[in-house]
């Protein structure tokens, strides 16, 4: 397994997750690694730990959204107390302008407009949400 799906498959097992991982500590206990593993896995993928945290919760949103075909409603399913920080994650997240209460992105629309990460990371993403 390369860098990429190493790192691919942290991000991807945040889906399954029945809260918000909201911290790297969450996250790491989740996926069943250490913050260091997870640091490190990032590091090697060539992404950001937060931008990478931020892209799994969003995904994790996405998707229980779509299997549960519930309409959207991030804020209902992400733990911020800021607005501000949950607007700023959306805009990255290239949800900003999907609206509240309508049908969810599917998850392929939301990876085509994601800006979290590119190239590599995002094939091997891909990857893991298949298998």
């Amino acid at each position: 397994m390369n860098a990429y799906a190493r790192w691919a498959s942290l991000v991807a097992g945040m889906i399954s997750a029945p809260d918000d991982l909201r911290t790297l500590g969450l996250w790491a206990r989740h996926v069943g690694a250490s913050a260091s593993t997870v640091r490190a896995r990032c590091r090697a993928a060539d992404v950001a730990v937060m931008a990478s945290r931020d892209l799994g919760r969003l995904l994790r949103v996405v998707a229980r959204s779509v299997v549960e075909e519930r309409a959207w409603d991030p804020a209902a399913e992400l733990y911020s107390c800021d607005p501000r920080t949950l607007q700023r994650m959306l805009v990255r997240g290239g949800l900003a302008e999907w609206p509240v209460a309508a049908a969810p992105p599917t998850i392929g629309w939301f990876l085509e407009r994601q800006g979290f990460v590119h190239n590599r990371a995002l094939r091997s993403l891909r990857r893991a949400i298949v298998e």
